[in-house]
């Protein structure tokens, strides 16, 4: 029950009651007992308003959600009239904003806020909670003009603290000037804690939210910018590569026309040769070899970057073909003693490939287990069908020097070799690996490794199967032309063996010619 004292304030109370009986059993009155429970209640109000604003600061995702709502809850379940909340820094001059408020119009609230600068600039600075309980008191502050328009009796401005400073401050006037006693001002000050710790994390997870769209956005910034770069890496390398490609007979002729002219000397077509001039000419067909080695691979590799190395495919016998490529290292494995093998599973296998590159991966692949095996090691090619799968494998095996983790990490990386002990020992560009790769790559395949150091290394090319239709066609060989940097020495050369001759300078007048001829 709510009573009314004659002072005017209201009190709870827990009514008691019970009938009063005479000697007879009859009625004569009742016995009420009132009992003052205000302290009680108050307690459920307040706690109730805690629990309700705790609810509120877990689940908002911005202050003002917050702050819509806590000063109606203050003012529901406890005993204050209006509320409001001003937000803002010391560190920004005091620029405060209303954040929200209960029983109290905007307008009314901006007019306090100028009434209340002072003294809320003063609460934020302290840190210390402002009271005022009485008409007198209240008279000789910033509030009095204010509050006796609104009928309030009573204020209580608390600080809401933060990290660096005052965050804002929490305003409530109450109508009874004996409302805002020591256990509610208590009360206020936890809840104004609760509210600053809820603003402070909202703060932070809007300021880390807008340095991740920040980030977001220099991460997309950054990204555009290294995808042109990469463009730009690839345009550049593309062209270098077209450019490479286009070179190619620019830079086969004229060591093409030096071997030539070494192969005339040596046959002593000008004459007969010394010894000294027959060992000159022999380095020189060598290191031009070996150059021109080098520089079809550069071209090769060239070539597959601008996507102008077509393959051309036709059935090939794969026995004939791994036998022709132990043949061309033989002499240098024979030089060190060494022993090759080859095991087909089956034999006679026909597949369609493209029987120069096929070869080409192959003599690389076994170029470098003769040259990295030591003397009598052992050294293979197996191939193996893979019906199941549809692929074929050539695994091309030593028992040499092998290769560490580290440096298996660094393989088929163009111009690299794999330790620097190496390149003093053995010759090689870093090309070979990364060729063989390439073109495994360009019949649909691959090649993996399994090595150990001291115990040897096993590549493994592994391509798929073709169907073979229609009957095989070779490929014929094409006419090229010359710029004529060893014309002289071909002309001697063929001019020994009786052979007839007809130069002519032009491409068309020389293919003319070769229709009139019909060689």
């Amino acid at each position: 029950r709510i009573l009314v004292r004659r002072d005017g304030r209201q009190i709870d109370t827990l009514l008691q009651a019970r009938p009063e009986y005479d000697a007879a059993g009859n009625v004569t009155g009742t016995l009420a007992t009132f009992v003052d429970v205000s302290l009680l209640s108050n307690l459920n109000r307040r706690m109730l308003a805690s629990n309700l604003i705790s609810e509120v600061c877990l689940s908002a995702v911005s202050t003002a959600e917050i702050f819509d709502i806590v000063p109606g809850i203050l003012c529901e379940h406890l005993p204050f009239a209006a509320g409001l909340v001003h937000l803002g820094s010391i560190a920004d001059d005091l620029e405060l904003a209303l954040a929200g408020s209960h029983g109290i119009d905007v307008a009314g609230a901006d007019t306090l806020l100028e009434q209340l600068h002072p003294l809320v600039h003063d609460v934020m600075q302290t840190e210390a909670p402002y009271y005022a309980s009485s008409p007198t008191e209240l008279a000789e502050t910033p509030l009095g003009a204010v509050l006796s328009l609104l009928g309030a009796q009573a204020a209580l401005v608390v600080p809401l603290a933060g990290v660096d400073g005052g965050v804002g401050t929490l305003t409530l006037l109450a109508a009874d000037e004996e409302a805002i006693t020591a256990p509610v001002v208590r009360m206020v000050l936890s809840i104004a804690n609760v509210l600053s710790q809820a603003v402070h994390g909202i703060w932070v997870d809007e300021a880390l939210a807008a340095e991740r769209t920040s980030l977001e956005r220099r991460v997309d910034e950054r990204t555009a910018e290294l995808q042109l770069l990469n463009h730009e890496l690839e345009r550049a390398a593309r062209m270098k590569d077209e450019f490479l490609a286009n070179m190619s007979h620019e830079l086969r002729t004229p060591l093409s026309g030096i071997l030539g002219m070494t192969e005339v000397m040596e046959r002593g077509i000008y004459g007969a040769l010394t010894e000294r001039q027959q060992q000159a000419l022999e380095n020189i067909r060598e290191s031009g070899q070996h150059l021109l080695a080098l520089i079809n691979d550069v071209l090769d590799l060239s070539k597959i970057g601008a996507d102008r190395l077509n393959l051309e495919k036709h059935p090939v016998a794969i026995d004939d073909l791994c036998r022709a490529s132990i043949r061309f290292v033989l002499q240098l494995a024979t030089e060190k003693r060494q022993t090759i093998t080859y095991t087909p599973s089956p034999a006679g296998l026909v597949l369609n490939v493209d029987a120069r590159r096929l070869k080409q991966m192959l003599v690389n692949l076994l170029g470098n287990a003769v040259k990295f095996t030591p003397a009598r090691g052992m050294i293979g090619i197996d191939v193996t069908y893979d019906a199941a799968h549809g692929t074929v494998e050539f695994a091309v095996w030593d028992n040499g020097i092998g290769i560490s983790p580290r440096g298996q990490r660094r393989l088929f990386q163009p111009f690299v070799q794999i330790e620097s002990g190496l390149d003093r020992r053995f010759e090689g560009s870093g090309l070979g690996l990364v060729l063989v790769k390439r073109l495994a790559q360009l019949h649909g395949g691959d090649i993996s490794l399994e090595s150990a150091e001291g115990e040897g290394s096993r590549f493994a090319i592994t391509l798929p199967v073709e169907p073979i239709a229609g009957a095989t066609a070779h490929t014929q060989p094409q006419p090229t032309a010359d710029t004529g940097g060893d014309t002289e020495g071909v002309l001697h050369l063929l001019r020994q063996f009786g052979t007839a001759t007809v130069v002519r300078a032009a491409w068309g007048e020389a293919m003319a010619q070769v229709e009139m001829a019909q060689p």
